[in-house]
């Protein structure tokens, strides 16, 4: 008996803690005012980035260069060569998180997803990451982001 008793007091507790943290993060946002409807959506989880994504599993038709591109900014921590990228994004529109779930404030990074050349300018599409290594594709140059689940 006393073993059960055990056990329920944990699963009461686990439930409790992620409940706890699940409400601190949504109220946080609300305090925020992060503008949900900015972020698309979050796209399934991939075990290798760089991968051929099935059409069902990429609704938001994100190009494969953007997870390659990714895939390299997370192994080095800087830009493919001939790429621009690593650069402060200050989201001053606050369309992305301003801090974490714990309070902690974000900080951001932009990259360019196309090598640079020196015939066109940079375009629209470019991939932000968090302090948090969290990820998001712009399509158009930052007025709106889907969020990369990594």
């Amino acid at each position: 008996m006393n073993r059960n008793l055990y056990f329920s007091k944990w699963i009461v507790s686990i439930f409790f803690l992620a409940s706890t943290l699940y409400f601190f993060k949504t109220s946080l946002e609300r305090k925020e005012g992060i503008k949900s409807e900015n972020i698309i959506t979050t796209l399934p989880h991939r075990d290798t980035l760089s991968s051929k994504i099935q059409p069902e599993e990429n609704p938001n038709n994100i190009p494969d260069e953007v997870y390659s591109t990714l895939e390299y900014i997370l192994k080095y921590q800087k830009p493919p060569d001939g790429y621009v990228g690593g650069r402060k994004f200050y989201n001053r529109e606050k369309k992305l998180p301003l801090k974490d779930f714990t309070g902690q404030i974000l900080s951001y990074k932009e990259w360019d997803i196309h090598p640079k050349s020196s015939h066109k300018n940079r375009g629209a599409e470019r991939i932000i990451t968090d302090s948090n290594l969290n990820a998001y594709y712009t399509k158009d140059h930052y007025k709106t982001f889907i969020k990369i689940k990594i």
